[in-house]
């Protein structure tokens, strides 16, 4: 008996979240999926699957979807998210999400999204070959999503010395209330041994 096209497909589980790969525009997936097994199948008389863990590979800007059984090539290039996903404490693809850059419409989110791009950090590597798949205005994009990261970083800095800044303030306040408290005690314990 010969299976069917439908029981050939390889069958998914649970499909880890996103995560960023070992480049800025590159992200990966992992599942375990049952894999159809023509000889058990036969000697069975019915369609048997086993389990093997897969990988699912998408680039910015590209609708072009790898999705396959993993390798040992896949196991090194993704070490960090291969192991996090096994150890099941998948941690979510981090950055800036698209909805913080006001300059995109719901639209143009929609777009990039389609076109694997999910984060600001991605939107700034974008390599021109991506940049032509998504089409017009994905440039001018490209560039202000490049100086919303800059500008960040560089309020993070501000943000990051005002706070020191304030900090520094108080505990200084707090040494000179301290001082204060001490001078009086000492004014107050001369009097006493001068009386």
């Amino acid at each position: 008996m010969l299976p069917t096209d439908e029981e050939i497909q390889t069958i998914r589980g649970k499909v880890s979240p996103m995560m960023k790969g070992d480049h800025p525009s590159t992200f990966v997936q992992f599942y375990i999926g049952g894999v159809y097994h023509a000889i058990k199948s036969a000697e069975a008389g019915c369609p048997k699957y086993e389990d093997q863990d897969h990988i699912i590979i998408t680039f910015s800007g590209d609708t072009k979807i790898i999705d396959r059984p993993i390798t040992d090539a896949d196991k090194q290039r993704f070490f960090e998210q291969y192991k996090l996903w096994k150890d099941n404490n998948v941690v979510a693809m981090t950055g800036t999400p698209l909805t913080e850059l006001k300059f995109l419409t719901p639209a143009t989110i929609a777009d990039l999204n389609y076109h694997k791009v999910f984060n600001a950090e991605a939107l700034a590597e974008m390599p021109d070959v991506a940049i032509q798949a998504v089409g017009m205005g994905a440039m001018g994009w490209k560039h202000q999503a490049v100086a919303y990261l800059a500008e960040s970083k560089a309020g993070a800095n501000e943000k990051r010395l005002a706070v020191e800044n304030e900090n520094l303030r108080t505990d200084l306040s707090a040494m000179k209330a301290q001082l204060a408290e001490l001078s009086t005690k000492m004014m107050a314990n001369n009097k006493n041994k001068a009386a």
